[in-house]
């Protein structure tokens, strides 16, 4: 059984700063295959990254035709995916240890903090889907009839042959649903509790914000622009960012501040004296 870890880089290098620490920190605790999934107006950095830590690229058409059409591209990922153990990874996090548990079950997904499906937030994105089928209305019946914990697809793993009901749902009630915010998350969550689902806690997909800070954390996952903004992302992730520009990955120097909107208009020598 081939086992890797797939990345997701689209419409464009607004993540590739982000990309390219994460894949530097990948390279410190895994050597394995890596395959970064990326179009056309993603590609040119996420090739330069690729060459540097030794992953491959593989150029994909994303889903279009709606608004948070990307969200849609990520249920599509298994399709993709060269490998028939997955573990999937968002450009926004950095890897602070091992990522071994990750793989070897069905599906795998990350709970978000101690956030749980009956909580204000979580059904409120649920409910979105609410009325769409007797079906999905049923998942959702589940989800809100007791807690279950929140999910977060920044980190998940799944196996390919063992999960092929589950992933087709996934991506076909995500089509269905194509232009709500967060859809790939939303629908992960109203089927995290079919069989064949384990969630790890959320040291495997920690949030600088909402998540206790310790040493067992293998994940820091900066939703949004946590990274950057919020105090506590900031000093786990620029570190990680010092340590990438000064290896050059992809050629960071060179365009550092030019595509990522929180890092606009900085330069690499700031962070290098």
């Amino acid at each position: 059984m081939t086992r890797g870890i797939l990345y997701l880089t689209i419409h464009g290098p607004a993540f590739a700063e982000r990309l390219a620490v994460s894949l530097y920190t990948l390279r410190q605790h895994y050597q394995g295959p890596v395959t970064i999934l990326t179009d056309a107006a993603a590609c040119p950095l996420a090739a330069r990254i690729a060459a540097d830590v030794q992953a491959d690229i593989k150029t994909i058409e994303p889903f279009a035709g709606s608004k948070h059409a990307a969200y849609v591209t990520k249920t599509r990922m298994p399709a993709w995916s060269p490998y028939d153990d997955t573990l999937f990874l968002d450009a926004d996090t950095i890897i602070a240890g091992p990522l071994d548990d990750l793989f070897g079950h069905p599906v795998t997904l990350t709970q978000f903090s101690t956030w749980i499906s009956t909580g204000r937030k979580v059904s409120g994105r649920i409910l979105w889907l609410k009325g769409k089928s007797p079906f999905v209305d049923r998942l959702i019946g589940t989800q809100l009839a007791k807690p279950h914990p929140a999910v977060n697809t920044g980190v998940m793993a799944w196996q390919r042959d063992k999960a092929t009901e589950w992933l087709s749902l996934w991506n076909r009630i995500s089509e269905a649903n194509a232009g709500t915010f967060i859809l790939d998350e939303v629908v992960a969550q109203c089927l995290s509790h079919l069989p064949g689902v384990r969630i790890l806690s959320d040291r495997y997909n920690a949030s600088p914000i909402y998540s206790e800070q310790g040493p067992d954390v293998k994940v820091w996952h900066f939703h949004g622009d946590k990274h950057w903004r919020k105090g506590q992302g900031r000093a786990l992730w620029e570190p990680a960012l010092r340590a990438t520009l000064a290896a050059n990955i992809g050629g960071i120097r060179e365009w550092f501040g030019q595509h990522e909107k929180t890092t606009r208009g900085l330069t690499a020598g700031r962070f290098l004296d």
